[in-house]
């Protein structure tokens, strides 16, 4: 449980300096639908540190280039379950970016909180966009929030992102 707040805890501090300025935050957190250790284990892992949860349950469902492998599959379908389940839980998981940009640019629907997360683990782009988001530090961040057309082009370049991602970073000026 004190590992939880710490997360959550770090992520808010992080995601302060840019709430402060009235631009929308590079980092939030994110609360799950389901128990961490609930999401871990549907995919088979046996750790369940919500920090990377996300993160690893991205690289195994995505596991073939194409999202196509066996394993995959089989693992989508059991997070699915998982996740339509909707039980009470208290966990959070770190979101690159504030849920209003997801909402608005990334995923260009509204919904609710408790289910940005099913929506990025739903859809393979998505999830691999979120993947490489999360691979960049905080300048960079706030420089590509508003940038809503290259976030569209990355959601459309997503696998190369998630790959490449770490690499891009703002130069100061």
């Amino acid at each position: 449980m004190a590992g939880r707040r710490a997360v959550a805890v770090a992520v808010l501090l992080l995601s302060y300096g840019a709430v402060g300025a009235r631009q929308p935050a590079v980092r939030a957190a994110l609360p799950l639908p389901v128990p961490a250790a609930s999401l871990a284990a549907a995919v088979g892992l046996h750790a369940s540190d919500p920090s990377t949860l996300l993160l690893h349950i991205i690289r195994l469902v995505n596991e073939s280039p194409d999202g196509q492998g066996a394993g995959g599959g089989k693992r989508l379908a059991a997070l699915r379950q998982v996740l339509a389940a909707d039980s009470k839980a208290t966990d959070v998981v770190p979101l690159p970016l504030d849920p209003s940009i997801w909402r608005e640019t990334i995923l260009e629907q509204q919904v609710a909180d408790r289910h940005l997360v099913a929506a990025i683990l739903n859809d393979r782009r998505i999830g691999l966009l979120y993947h490489g988001l999360s691979a960049l530090d905080d300048e960079t961040l706030a420089w590509l929030g508003p940038d809503r057309e290259t976030l569209q082009v990355l959601r459309q370049q997503s696998a190369v992102f998630a790959t490449f991602g770490r690499a891009v970073y703002r130069q100061a000026a």
